[in-house]
């Protein structure tokens, strides 16, 4: 969309379909689900929802400015539309932090000062059902990014590093 324009238009999204329809094998995952900072519509989970109905190359990643701004309220509380949008089509989405790494010298290193951009998702994971919630947790991007991966086991000789179960 425009910067600021709250219209419930979306000036943009054609040529988001042109590339889901044009390339149908492709999977297009929509970072921050086609947010950015004043860039949004007060109905933006209607479009979202008829773009994952219509397209299923389409992925939604919910991280960064999108989840503050738009998915949840003033308050801070995962808005209803946005509840029943991830529901609905819960092997689309995926959460996430946009940080990498805490690349500053911290001295507690008991205090992991990335987990806040994670656990805000957990209000969200109560109220899908349990497979909804490990879906848009961490399932769905298993699934897209690392199932044909071959990771290291950890054990015997292969030591290159040891996987954590994935939880939340």
């Amino acid at each position: 969309d425009r910067v600021g324009d709250n219209d419930n238009s979306w000036e943009y999204v054609y040529e988001v379909e042109e590339v889901l329809k044009t390339y149908p094998k492709l999977t297009l995952v929509w970072v921050h689900a086609g947010v950015s900072r004043r860039c949004s519509e007060p109905e933006h989970h209607k479009m979202i929802e008829r773009m994952c109905d219509k397209y299923d190359n389409l992925k939604i990643d919910i991280s960064w400015v999108v989840w503050e701004d738009v998915i949840c309220d003033a308050s801070g509380k995962i808005k209803d539309g946005w509840v029943q949008c991830i529901q609905k089509h819960h092997t689309k989405f995926y959460i996430g932090s946009d940080n990498v790494a805490q690349y500053f010298p911290i001295r507690d290193t008991s205090i992991n000062l990335l987990a806040g951009n994670i656990t805000k998702y957990y209000q969200l994971f109560e109220k899908l059902t349990p497979e909804a919630a490990e879906n848009v947790a961490y399932n769905n991007a298993e699934r897209e990014y690392f199932a044909s991966w071959d990771v290291p086991s950890g054990t015997g000789d292969d030591k290159r590093c040891t996987r954590r179960p994935a939880d939340y």
